[in-house]
């Protein structure tokens, strides 16, 4: 029987965990295609992609939106490849009441918070088109694609209260050492005007300190973002590899005093990476 559940923790960060029976998707199913639909808009689950049909599948969607309803779905392929249909899986709601910023590719990047004042600024989107005299004609003509842009141009102005959050603020844009890609998921609860799933660019970050000269360690970021279509929406996230059980567990019976079933092991985040 197949499950949709809903963890509003930064853990590394709000997720729903996606536990697909085989039995619940269309006959002769041999690989799924996993989608999140939320505020009007249809997104690929990251990580369930070309998902085999043959196991139970567990997957957990680092990317939903908080407090609003996300219905899920599995489009179903047969042998071939061909599309067979979709089966409506279940719906959730992510009660976080946060705002949280991580890099898409990794949600170990990821940081919660706070906004401020100045974030309430102008969200401007645009409909592509152009205004084209002819001849004879006093008023000019409207020619344009009719699909409205995203966001343009949006000032975010956020706060991190330790050092620890500015240095993980700072991380999910790469390091000296560590580069990655110049974008953000940024997910925030209504009402804010933007997007529940905003994926934006991030080409810069401005960051101020206000209080590390009285002790204190809170420090003030802005930067001008633009929305972005998701990145890369067939790349997984960092996943578990049997070298990270290797790494810290010495036999199999030790894994087993630790974990019941083995989609336990799949949901503890904390195993990811140990090997390195």
């Amino acid at each position: 029987m197949s499950s949709i559940a809903p963890f509003p923790d930064m853990g590394p960060v709000p997720r729903v965990e996606l536990v697909v029976d085989p039995g619940d998707l269309l006959t002769d199913t041999v690989t799924v295609d996993f989608e999140r639909r939320a505020e009007d808009r249809t997104f690929k689950v990251r990580g369930g992609m070309s998902r085999s049909a043959t196991t139970t599948a567990v997957v957990m969607d680092y990317e939903a939106p908080f407090q609003i309803e996300s219905v899920y779905s599995a489009r179903c392929m047969d042998e071939d490849g061909a599309y067979m249909g979709t089966v409506t899986l279940d719906a959730t709601t992510l009660a976080f009441g946060g705002t949280v910023i991580q890099q898409p590719f990794d949600p170990k990047l990821a940081v919660e918070v706070v906004r401020l004042a100045a974030m309430a600024g102008p969200v401007r989107q645009s409909t592509p088109g152009d205004l084209v005299r002819t001849e004879n004609s006093g008023l000019p003509t409207l020619i344009g694609t009719g699909i409205r842009g995203g966001v343009e141009g949006f000032t975010l102005a956020v706060r991190t209260d330790t050092l620890a959050a500015y240095r993980a603020l700072q991380a999910t844009l790469g390091t000296y050492e560590q580069p990655q890609l110049q974008a953000w998921l940024i997910r925030t609860p209504p009402p804010i005007l933007l997007p529940r799933v905003f994926f934006c660019a991030a080409p810069s970050l401005d960051a101020i300190e206000r209080t590390l000269h009285f002790g204190e360690e809170r420090v003030e970021f802005t930067a001008v973002v633009t929305e972005i279509e998701p990145p890369a929406p067939g790349l997984s996230p960092a996943v578990l590899r049997y070298s990270d059980l290797v790494a810290l567990f010495d036999s199999y019976s030790d894994i087993a005093a630790t974990y019941t079933l083995y989609s336990d092991i799949l949901r503890d985040q904390s195993l990811v990476g140990a090997a390195g």
